[in-house]
C-alpha cells in the first residue's frame, strides 16, 4: 500500500524483545550489524529521518487507483484490467448500457456502494448482478463467468464477480448498465434505462467512442 506523511503503518505491540518487556517499537539497521552500536543507532536515525522528509506529502495515486464521481461511482473495471476502446453505448431503444471488451475471469466491481438485491441467471443476461443504491438507482453487470457476491451490502471497489460471456452475448465482455428501476431492462425498449456515462467519471479505463 501506498502511504504518506502521517499514516499510521504499525502499533506498539508488547512482544519479547530480549530481556525488555516494556512496550516499545524496536527499529533495527540489520545490514550495520558489525558497526558500534552507538554507529548504527546514529546511522538509523538518520535514514529514518531521510525516509519521512521524502515521504510525500499526499500518497501518489497508483497506475491503477480508481477515480469516484462526485455521485459516489466508480468504472465497474480497473484501468489495468482494459486497454480497449469503449463503442457499444448506451442508446434507447437499443442497447441498455455500456459494454467492456475484457476477457474472461476479469476482476468486476460494485460501481457504488449499495445492496445485492438481484443475481443468477438472467436469462439473455447471462449471469448478472444487480445492486440498488440510495437515490433510486439500481446497476447491473451482466454476461458474468462467476458471481462473487450474491447478496447483502457491498462497497465501492468491491469485487462482486467475474467477466465472461454468458447468455446473449458475441464474445467476453461486461455489460454494465443503470436504472431507474429495479429492472433488466429490454433491449428492444430500453425501459428505466439512463446512461451510464452520465453517473462515471469522465477518467475512465480506455477511451470512449460514444456519440
Amino acid at each position: 500500500k501506498r502511504v504518506k506523511k502521517g499514516d499510521k503503518v504499525a502499533e506498539i505491540g508488547s512482544l519479547a524483545c530480549g530481556d525488555n518487556t516494556i512496550n516499545h517499537l524496536h527499529l533495527d539497521q540489520s545490514k550495520e550489524y558489525g558497526h558500534a552500536v552507538s554507529s548504527r543507532t546514529e546511522n538509523l536515525i538518520k535514514i529514518m529521518n531521510d525516509l519521512y522528509e521524502n515521504l510525500p506529502d499526499t500518497a501518489p495515486e497508483s497506475a491503477d487507483s480508481q477515480t469516484t464521481s462526485s455521485s459516489g461511482w466508480q468504472w465497474p473495471v480497473r484501468k489495468s484490467d482494459f486497454s480497449g476502446e469503449i463503442k457499444n453505448c448506451w442508446r434507447k431503444p437499443g442497447h441498455t448500457g455500456i459494454d467492456l471488451g475484457v476477457g474472461v475471469g476479469t476482476p468486476i466491481y460494485a460501481a457504488k456502494a449499495g445492496t445485492v438485491v438481484e443475481s443468477g441467471d438472467g436469462g439473455d443476461a447471462g449471469n448478472y448482478v444487480m445492486i440498488k443504491h440510495e437515490g433510486g438507482n439500481w446497476s447491473n453487470y451482466q454476461h458474468l463467468s462467476s458471481i462473487i457476491r450474491k447478496t447483502g451490502k457491498v462497497e465501492a471497489g468491491e469485487l462482486i464477480g467475474k467477466s465472461g460471456n454468458t447468455g446473449y452475448s458475441s464474445g467476453p465482455h461486461l455489460h454494465f448498465s443503470i436504472t431507474d428501476a429495479q429492472t433488466l431492462s429490454s433491449r428492444t425498449t430500453g425501459t428505466n434505462t439512463l446512461n451510464p456515462l452520465d453517473f462515471l467519471p469522465k477518467d475512465g479505463p480506455g477511451k470512449v467512442l460514444c456519440n
